[in-house]
């Protein structure tokens, strides 16, 4: 019984104890200049892009030919994104120009060239 005391005291105070460590001088490296942090991307408020997609669906009704407004979506596309070309598209309201972009990006799978 005396000697479990004693290693119950023995583990105990091992527990207790903080090891004692042995400390080196720390090298200095070498700072790494940090980069400069990228420009934020800015991003558009909703209202400013239905805005955006207003004025250029007021711009593509103007145009007097049917096919006309066709091919500037298809420019659009190209310069903007096919997403933001068939925004647009829609926000005009013209049902024949609506079908026949659609169509033509259907065709021959055109559409894939925006993608």
């Amino acid at each position: 019984m005396e000697e479990e005391k004693e290693i119950r005291d023995f583990i105990r105070g091992a527990l207790e104890k903080e090891p004692e460590i042995e400390k080196e001088p720390v090298e200095k490296k070498e700072s790494i200049p940090e980069k400069e942090p990228a420009e934020k991307p800015t991003f558009k408020k909703a209202s400013e892009e239905e805005e955006e997609v207003k004025k250029e669906a007021e711009k593509v009704e103007k145009i007097p030919s049917k096919s006309g407004k066709v091919e500037r979506l298809f420019s659009l596309a190209e310069s903007r994104g096919l997403l933001k070309a068939i925004q647009i598209a829609l926000k005009t309201g013209d049902a024949y120009t609506i079908d026949t972009f659609r169509d033509q990006l259907a065709e021959g799978e055109r559409y894939k060239k925006y993608l």
